[in-house]
């Protein structure tokens, strides 16, 4: 059975300690990963690095209009890529919204 350092609780998706723990299933989903190790799974504007918030990206998903308000200007207003953008409003990233 593996042990978590209390200290390091915090469990990022898609990491190589994710990998080594889930043995590396985890495109299948968490399947309950999280609760057999006792960890919460940072999500959103938790994670350090995100340029985004939740409300930002709620503000992407109503203003996009194709041909009207596109990819190209929300991601030049958002100062993020159009790659990002796609990936939001196809719910590739930001799912918990």
């Amino acid at each position: 059975m593996i042990k978590i350092n209390p200290k390091y609780k915090t469990l990022f998706k898609n990491t190589h300690r994710y990998h080594l723990i889930s043995g590396g299933r985890a495109k299948k989903g968490w399947g309950g990963l999280d609760l057999w190790l006792n960890v919460r799974i940072l999500k959103g504007s938790e994670i350090g690095t995100s340029k985004l918030t939740e409300k930002q990206v709620i503000e992407i998903r109503n203003k996009f209009q194709p041909r009207v308000y596109g990819r190209k200007k929300l991601a030049s207003e958002y100062n993020i890529t159009e790659a990002t953008i796609k990936d939001i409003l196809q719910r590739r990233t930001w799912k918990h919204i």
